[in-house]
């Protein structure tokens, strides 16, 4: 029931997905005005496979290995997923989603992130592109309708591709369990599987070379290119991994590590086995690396991606990666020279910052930096920050065999990252370039571990054996002297006082055979040494400079040597009669009819040592961080005093001069923890500020806001401790470092501190507590006045009610009318609920009247009209009338004017009586309504 749901599942892929794919493929092509194909010159590798032809209408036995494979794989993702919310989400969209990126880690160096992170534009895959289980039905699909080599090998790598972008948005997303460090591993071990099946493809693929199939050109440079960008991903992979506990760091990163160095010796095979000349394959290495986009020192990552290619290659195919090499650093070079000489020392500490920011192998890296010395016309804001990248990456080594050490590792783990970090050394035939570097590591590493420091001068001792091992056998043989000649011509490239310490190590514990092989290569690079300083002068004194002081040792031993034994820094003479048969050539004598001896040559041992001292005082000044400072004091340890004398010369004393750099990054060290730790201290006041604010909003009476006021001041309590605790520590660590301040000056010193702390302590602590005091005292008084305030707006309003009751009942005679709902009215009076309203009736007509208060007027509405008053109005007489204290005013009706409307009555003290009006037409006019009583206006608060 399994396999019959598994085969509809993919019948119904087949419709969804390959078609669409094929007419998608259909539309790349070039089409004409009336849709049809345009002609083509060359055969297009977009081109679907079915346009291709059958190899003889069948499929072939490696086309059914490679259908066997993707349909195992097919249906184990088949079983995987389904049921799972990662299968619902692939039919529901395609698998197609937003990518997520993820965050690189790689520092603070932009140019450096930029050549880490590989995007889905790099390697030809559409933004968003996820690989789903559909997609993986429609690989299954294209793979089995395609039947030519070369798309089938070009399918393989999109695929690959497609792989990588799946294996990054998956690591972007986090691990949380062993689930996700599972799904880790089969996207590693999918890109894999492509780049293997190529492989197997690799016969067919130059037999089509050959035949003149020009895709295989262009599918040979882009699987150089993905390979480079894979080389990146797997090596970010694998650094970032240690960022996890430590079990799911183990797996993650020897996966990715074995991968990356399966995936490099793959593609090495590719290229052995198509059989392609060096120049060619030189050619090509060039024109890929000329495509990759990055920083202005993107040259510097790529060389170290085509390195490690170039181990697991043929040793053909390794000149040819040398040769590429060598003109990648060239362009790296001219680039830097032609930035302009004013901005040169800010791309030269950018170039630093990148140094102690990228990815990759720390040991090519310092291969790389002294292959840039080496170059000429080298500018020399970048030469003088060689050495100081060399350190960088020494101390990265170190830090990557240190990190590993502990319990939290296992330790087989920690044996495989030791071998790991060294394990290049002991691969392939023994070369000078990796023996520099080792000696350079010895120099520049002094491990705290006593057994991992034996362990490096063990490994060290082992590459020693190896070089030597090279000359033993048969001394006649072609071989040994062809790699004597080769090992010599690379000892004598680079004549400066690491070679020569190299020569003086291999020197030891020779048999008679490699002692005459080593006598050779030592008198071959002491000529290479005199020749470049007579002919080169101040440049090649320049080239050879470091900041080791173990170099002026080396070079004072060769100008005792030269002064004792001159002709050994010279070529061996021709025999003094000729060759073996007595013929010499025109212009040779016997003995002593030669060229005079070089007279002076120890004026360039000087000027060497001179160089090498002034580069060593002048760096000194250029250090600005603790283990730089630390790592290179590290290098006088032992040295003789000889050396601090060249470094004494012109009046300067180098000891002074190293302790003062010493206190000054110490000094400005402390000042960085102490800002940091004052930004800490900011940063939690802000905390508290924030938190309470929100508290203080919530909280529900003078009680909880109590609380609250006593929570914040017990956590602003302990900040201010802890502040007052980082104040000590960091005056501890200063007075350490007074050289002028001794045991029992810093005694007194730190008793005088902490009773002024703690006094000081005592006095923020009783100012705190008066400030809360004052604001609960201070939310006491606002809560009386508040009371206060209310009580007298409540006092207020009740004595307007009264006043308006009391109004109401002498204007109405003692009875009230019913109020309109309708109309504004002033609220029902609570003082005296027990008197009732007198029922009056009025002798005649009711009195009318103009009211000239405005307290009494009704609010104008827009239905009612105001009359004027008409130019004959007589003011009428006033009448009294016994009825208390009030006074109203009589108009009789056919004295009232058309225009007059009653006004509502008025307070005898406020009230104007105006005089009588004339009497007037009764029946010209109806008898007029009374007003409603105006609502009174609140008093404002």
């Amino acid at each position: 029931m399994k396999y019959q749901k598994i085969g509809v599942l993919l019948l119904i892929a087949g419709f969804l997905f390959v078609l669409p794919a094929n007419a998608q493929e259909a539309e790349a092509l070039d089409l004409g005005q009336d849709g049809a194909l345009a002609e083509v010159d060359e055969p297009s590798s977009e081109t679907g496979g079915l346009d291709l032809p059958l190899q003889n209408g069948t499929l072939g036995p490696e086309d059914h290995k490679s259908l066997e494979g993707e349909y195992e794989q097919l249906t184990e993702d088949v079983e995987q997923t389904a049921g799972t919310d990662e299968f619902d989400d692939g039919l529901l969209s395609g698998g197609e989603t937003d990518m997520v990126v993820g965050d690189d880690g790689f520092g603070t160096s932009e140019e450096a992130a930029q050549d880490e992170f590989v995007t889905n534009e790099d390697l030809g895959v559409a933004e968003g592109s996820r690989v789903g289980l559909f997609d993986k039905v429609g690989r299954f699909f294209k793979k089995a309708v395609t039947f030519d080599d070369v798309k089938d090998s070009e399918l393989d790598l999109q695929f690959m591709r497609e792989d990588l972008v799946e294996l990054q948005h998956r690591w972007g997303e986090g691990i949380d369990d062993q689930k996700g460090v599972e799904k880790i591993i089969k996207e590693i071990d999918n890109v894999n599987r492509r780049i293997e099946k190529i492989v197997k493809r690799v016969d067919d693929l130059h037999k089509g070379q050959e035949e003149g199939d020009v895709r295989v050109d262009g599918f040979l440079d882009d699987v150089l290119d993905t390979q480079i960008k894979q080389q990146k991903i797997f090596s970010k992979i694998g650094e970032e991994a240690l960022d996890y506990e430590p079990e799911i760091a183990q797996r993650l990163f020897e996966k990715a590590d074995m991968a990356r160095q399966k995936s490099a010796r793959a593609v090495g095979d590719v290229f052995s086995k198509v059989g392609e000349d060096g120049e060619h394959l030189t050619e090509r290495i060039d024109r890929v690396l000329k495509k990759q986009r990055g920083s202005e020192f993107k040259n510097f990552r790529n060389l170290e991606v085509l390195q490690q290619i170039g181990e697991r290659v043929p040793e053909q195919a390794r000149e040819a990666i040398l040769r590429a090499q060598d003109n990648a650093l060239n362009r790296f070079n001219k680039e830097f020279e032609r930035i302009p000489e004013e901005d040169r020392a800010r791309h030269a500490e950018k170039f630093e910052s990148y140094v102690r920011d990228v990815g990759g192998d720390e040991t090519i890296h310092m291969e790389i930096f002294d292959r840039i010395r080496q170059l000429e016309d080298v500018p020399e804001e970048l030469r003088q920050k060689i050495e100081v990248a060399k350190d960088i990456a020494a101390r990265r080594i170190q830090n990557n065999v240190e990190r590993f050490e502990g319990d939290n590792f296992e330790q087989e783990f920690r044996d495989r990252m030791r071998e790991r970090e060294f394990a290049r050394f002991k691969e392939n035939e023994p070369d000078v370039a990796k023996m520099r570097v080792m000696e350079e590591i010895r120099q520049r590493v002094n491990f705290e571990d006593e057994d991992l420091q034996k362990e490096m001068e063990q490994r060290h001792t082992e590459g020693l054996n190896r070089f030597r091992e090279a000359f033993s056998g048969d001394t006649g043989a072609q071989d040994v002297a062809d790699r004597f000649e080769k090992l010599s011509k690379q000892m004598a490239d680079n004549p400066d006082p690491t070679a020569f310490r190299l020569i003086e190590e291999l020197e030891k514990e020779l048999t008679p055979e490699q002692r005459e092989f080593m006598d050779k290569m030592e008198r071959e690079v002491k000529t290479k040494f005199i020749e470049r300083a007579r002919s080169e002068g101040e440049k090649f004194f320049q080239q050879i400079e470091s900041n080791n002081p173990e170099d002026i040792e080396t070079l004072q031993r060769l100008k005792e040597e030269f002064a004792q034994n001159p002709e050994m820094f010279f070529a061996p003479p021709p025999p003094p009669f000729g060759d073996e048969e007595g013929f010499a050539p025109p212009g040779v004598g016997p003995d002593g009819f030669g060229p005079p001896p070089f007279v002076g040559g120890g004026r360039f041992f000087d000027q060497a040592i001179q160089h090498q001292s002034g580069f060593i005082t002048d760096y000194v000044e250029h250090i600005d961080n603790p283990e730089a400072l630390l790592q290179f004091k590290q290098k006088f340890v032992g040295a003789d005093e000889d050396v601090f004398e060249k470094l004494n010369q012109n009046g300067i004393d180098f000891r002074g001069r190293l302790d003062n750099k010493q206190d000054m990054i110490r000094g400005q060290e402390l000042r960085d923890e102490e800002r940091k730790a004052h930004d800490k201290i900011q940063e939690e006041n802000r905390n508290i500020e924030r938190i309470f604010q929100e508290k203080y909003g919530s909280a529900k009476g003078e009680e909880e806001l109590k609380q609250v006021r006593e929570e914040e001041r017990r956590a602003r309590q302990a900040v201010m401790d802890k502040e007052f605790e980082l104040r000590k520590q960091t005056f501890k660590k200063d007075l350490s470092f007074d050289p002028f301040c001794d045991d029992e000056c810093r005694r007194e010193e730190e008793q005088l501190f902490n009773q002024t702390m703690d006094g000081g302590l005592e006095k923020r602590r009783q100012e705190m507590d008066e400030m809360y005091q004052y604001e609960n005292i201070k939310q006491e008084v606002y809560v009386f006045e508040d009371q206060k305030r209310l009580t007298e707006e409540d006092g207020r309003r009740k004595e307007e009610e009264r006043r308006w009751e009391e109004e109401r009942r002498i204007q109405d005679g003692g009875q009230m009318e019913p109020l309109d709902p309708s109309l504004p009215h002033p609220p029902p009076s609570e003082f005296r609920p027990e008197e009732r309203r007198l029922e009056i009736k009025p002798e005649g007509p009711l009195p009318v009247g103009e009211i000239h208060d405005n307290r009494y007027e009704m609010p104008q509405k827009d239905e009612e009209v105001r009359f004027d008053k008409p130019d004959n109005y007589i003011r009428p007489e006033p009448r009294d009338f016994d009825r208390g204290d009030m006074v109203r005013e009589e108009f009789h009706n056919d004295q009232m004017p058309p225009n007059v409307l009653p006004a509502p009555l008025t307070p005898k003290e406020d009230i104007q009586l105006p005089p009588p009006l004339p009497s007037v037409d009764s029946s010209a006019n109806q008898p007029p309504q009374p007003q409603p009583m105006p609502q009174p206006q609140p008093e404002p608060v």
